[in-house]
């Protein structure tokens, strides 16, 4: 699946190990870089097969995945072909949520 983010800032941070540990620590930086490919190499059918993650979808059509230690949120759409994407909306960790 393609990742795309709503902002600008998010996609920097989230495109940043160093920006990661300095907004959650080294720690929970690594765990979101990790997190973060992990739904990439996945689609979404196959996103409720990732270890640990409980995925959730809300009338609006934002879909949440939560991991216990990291919670994406964000909307997937297809082409309508075989290309999937989803714009990440938001990223939290231990209730520190960045837009």
């Amino acid at each position: 699946m393609d990742v795309y983010f709503h902002r600008t800032a998010l996609a920097a941070l989230c495109s940043s190990q160093r920006r990661l540990a300095d907004c959650w620590g080294a720690d929970a930086g690594r765990t979101v870089g990790r997190r973060l490919l992990e739904v990439g190499a996945a689609d979404s059918e196959s996103l409720v097969r990732l270890p640990r993650a409980k995925v959730s979808r809300n009338r609006r059509g934002e879909t949440t995945i939560d991991f216990g230690d990291v919670v994406i949120k964000g909307a997937i759409s297809s082409d309508g072909r075989y290309v999937e994407r989803i714009v990440i909306s938001s990223v939290e960790v231990e209730g520190s949520v960045q837009r």
